[in-house]
């Protein structure tokens, strides 16, 4: 039997599987990402995280998402792996755990749990667009900003872009990730894809975000590196102050920037609850039987 648990991270909902003994492959883990996480064959999750062994830190953290897409790294997913590698005995409340965009630490408390991003070097604030021709033969010039939190993240901000229809925001996303992506030489804008954001304040001035993810290729209910880009676009561009409560649809993720003296770099933190949801069970044979 293949052991799964089922965490979620404001509704980031992912499969944890433990594989410190190396017993599944990098090919095994991918085939299982496309298959399990198949909510109308299968269990359904938006990746999975996988815990193994690391000569550096606690243990390694892989993910590979919905569409068997390893990522570099993913902030509500890291809050979900921290919650488990402490409920398991893997580490302590406070832990740190190698990641392919470095290593992460955490702290498990009693309300949430603390994500320490790392540093990242920051990049002037450029606004670029791209065109768009929807549906309704309406073409758009729509303006966005690039970050890189670990992994690639665009902000569309739609007071600057003008509001969206879910299925227009959809379309966006999906369109940055093709390889019909390209500029004016013909390169395309994200050889490896990217995570689109769009941006928003409510009427009490909150952020609110929703992030069609790169590798689930879909929105999903929360997006904790995602959180992260917007809270930097917010700070960049309108030199808001730390912390940002980002309402996501599954949830508030807290982000906390440090920016130096000569805003270089920014430290970032990323606060948020996660839960466990269910222990599964799937057969070796790989029968769509699974049990909770």
């Amino acid at each position: 039997m293949i052991k799964y648990v089922k965490i979620d991270g404001n509704g980031n909902h992912f499969l944890v599987l433990d594989n410190r003994k190396g017993q599944y492959l990098e090919s095994d883990m991918r085939e299982m990402a496309v298959r399990d996480c198949n909510v109308k064959t299968s269990v359904g999750g938006d990746g999975i995280l996988v815990v193994e062994s690391s000569s550096i830190s606690d243990f390694k953290m892989r993910i590979f998402n919905s569409n068997g897409f390893e990522g570099e790294m993913c902030g509500n997913g890291a809050r979900c792996i921290a919650l488990y590698a402490y409920r398991e005995g893997i580490a302590g409340r406070n832990m740190c755990f190698e990641t392919l965009a470095g290593v992460i630490k955490a702290e498990v408390k009693q309300n949430g749990i603390v994500i320490s991003m790392g540093r990242i070097q920051l990049e002037p604030l450029v606004e670029r667009e791209i065109l768009m021709t929807f549906e309704s033969r309406k073409t758009r010039k729509i303006p966005y900003y690039y970050f890189k939190v670990g992994v690639p993240h665009v902000v569309i901000d739609e007071s600057e872009a003008g509001g969206f229809t879910l299925e227009e925001r959809r379309a966006i996303g999906c369109h940055l990730n093709s390889e019909f992506a390209v500029d004016e030489l013909g390169n395309r804008f994200f050889e490896l894809g990217t995570n689109v954001n769009f941006f928003a304040r409510n009427n009490e001035g909150q952020i609110e975000a929703i992030t069609y993810e790169r590798g689930v290729d879909d929105f999903t209910d929360s997006c904790g590196t995602g959180s992260c880009a917007c809270a930097l676009y917010d700070a960049m561009k309108r030199k808001s102050k730390s912390p940002f409560a980002v309402q996501n649809p599954g949830g508030v993720n807290t982000v906390y920037l440090d920016f130096s003296e000569d805003q270089q770099f920014c430290t970032l933190r990323l606060e948020g609850e996660a839960h466990y949801r269910a222990d599964i069970y799937i057969k070796e044979d790989y029968l769509t039987d699974w049990y909770l």
